[in-house]
C-alpha cells in the first residue's frame, strides 16, 4: 500500500516542481516551502540517482531570494549541518 502511495507522490512532485518556473524573486516563505517540497520528494524516492537529479532540478529552480542568508544568520538560523 505504501508503495503505491509513494508512486502517486513521486508522480505528483514530478509534475509540479519539475516545470516551476520562478520569475520574480520569491519571498522567503514561498522559497522555504518549495525547499520543504522537494525535500518530501526526496524523501518519498528510493533510488540514490533519483535523488541526485532532484538535487539538480531545485539547484536549476530555486534561488534564495534577496539577504535570504543575512536574514537567517541575523534570527541565529542554522541552514546547514
Amino acid at each position: 500500500m505504501f508503495r503505491d502511495q509513494n508512486l502517486i507522490f513521486i508522480d505528483f512532485y514530478r509534475k509540479v516542481l519539475t516545470e516551476l518556473v520562478v520569475c520574480r524573486p520569491l519571498s522567503a516563505l514561498t522559497y522555504v516551502r518549495y525547499v520543504l517540497a522537494f525535500k518530501l520528494w526526496k524523501n518519498v524516492v528510493a533510488d540514490a540517482n533519483e535523488k541526485k537529479n532532484i538535487n539538480k532540478i531545485a539547484l536549476q529552480r530555486l534561488h534564495p531570494p534577496p539577504k535570504f542568508f543575512q536574514v537567517c544568520t541575523k534570527l541565529n538560523i542554522q541552514i546547514c549541518g
